[in-house]
């Protein structure tokens, strides 16, 4: 049974209460958001990467493969494996197609998340989406960061990193919510215009201030 952030978990014997701590971050392409994961990470901060998990999960879970060949049809799967090529060019541009997918991965995506969170032995835990904000997710995180950089420093970063054209990360971009958006569902935001070592200190700066709200939580 779930009230708020409390999962109770009931035995003959026992009755434990689990309550963790939940931070979401997000950002457009390009912001280097996984760059400021990494660094909580070093700090001992448990992080749950949710696009790579939900492309597991996509993979592995035949309950959630069954809804998405009913949805988009058994060429979906290749020797049940995702054909993520196949998918992107069904639900690119069908707004349905896209919305019944998410759909299915949300609450498949917060159930691996809140069985992950609940083994973890920390304060608190991230979890990092590129679509935390999009698809509500935020919704169920007691904090929510946002990280940010100029457009051209974005797109610049996104092309070194994936090889892409400029194009292809603007029109990437375009489909994103735009900054100014993301930024009003923030309580905490980061700056990452410059370096990975001017980056540091604001990770730093970042890492006591949750030290300290989550300790007026608890």
């Amino acid at each position: 049974t779930h009230v708020g952030d409390l999962a109770f978990e009931t035995s003959s014997d026992r009755l434990r209460i689990r309550c963790m701590f939940k931070i979401g971050i997000t950002g457009g392409i390009g912001c280097g958001k996984s760059t400021v994961c990494k660094m909580m990470e070093e700090r001992g901060i448990p992080v749950f990467y949710a696009d790579p998990e939900a492309q597991v999960i996509l993979n592995t879970d035949p309950v959630v493969q069954e809804k998405v060949k009913a949805l988009l049809g058994d060429a979906a799967y290749v020797n049940g494996v995702l054909d993520r090529k196949v998918v992107g060019g069904i639900v690119f541009g069908d707004k349905e197609k896209l919305e019944g997918l998410n759909e299915i991965m949300r609450p498949a995506v917060r159930l691996r998340f809140d069985q992950w969170a609940n083994a973890q032995n920390a304060p608190y835990v991230l979890m990092e989406s590129a679509i935390l904000i999009e698809n509500g997710g935020h919704r169920f995180m007691d904090h929510t960061i946002v990280v940010t950089a100029p457009k051209e420093i974005r797109l610049e970063r996104a092309m070194m990193r994936d090889g892409a054209k400029r194009e292809q990360i603007e029109a990437r971009m375009a489909a994103q919510m735009n900054e100014e958006e993301l930024i009003e569902f923030a309580h905490s935001i980061i700056v990452n215009n410059g370096t990975v070592e001017t980056l540091r200190p604001q990770v730093a700066e970042l890492y006591t201030y949750l030290d300290e709200v989550v300790g007026t939580q608890g």
